[in-house]
């Protein structure tokens, strides 16, 4: 898979165990970085890329994957679905759309979990992901349009105990 997950093009090559222990012996891997499924996912969250059927299904309409100018051409001409589209590009927004979300440390919910926001549900989390590196949880989350904005406070989880901020694109 291509996309441009770190700011510069990427090659993705997703393998089983066996096939990533064979590339770890090759010489001509300069440039290339190595990773497993919890770096993926990081990558993919913080890059707010969406999986289909997890993170977005067929119930949600394309805007709400807040990937429009990189998955809608409004200039293609005649295509299955384009009303909808079109309407809700005239309108100007969407009553939901896919964030980021990220807090401080490890956090673990049962996903997909409830977010809530000034004590009412606003979403879902659909993705976590934990990286060591900035030692911070990162999730994806479909939220009403009311609770997107950079820097707002939400809660996560069955019990709505987990506080993370929603944060705009990456973080």
């Amino acid at each position: 898979m291509r996309y441009d997950f770190l700011g510069r093009p990427t090659q993705i090559v997703l393998a089983d165990q066996e096939h990533i222990a064979a590339m770890q012996k090759l010489e001509s891997l300069d440039g290339v970085t190595l990773g497993g499924n919890g770096g993926f996912e990081v990558l993919r969250i913080a890059a707010q890329f969406p999986l289909s059927g997890k993170d977005v299904t067929e119930e949600n309409l394309a805007q709400e994957a807040a990937r429009t100018t990189q998955a809608i051409n409004f200039r293609k001409g005649c295509y299955l679905g384009q009303e909808p589209i079109a309407r809700l590009d005239a309108m100007g927004h969407t009553n939901k759309e896919l964030r980021c979300l990220r807090c401080d440390g490890s956090l673990e919910v049962e996903l997909p979990c409830d977010v809530q926001f000034g004590g009412q549900s606003v979403g879902k989390l659909t993705s976590l992901a934990y990286s060591a590196r900035r030692n911070e949880t990162i999730g994806l989350a479909m939220l009403q349009t009311r609770a997107t904005a950079s820097g707002t406070e939400v809660t996560v989880g069955a019990d709505g105990q987990h506080h993370m901020q929603v944060v705009s694109r990456s973080p």
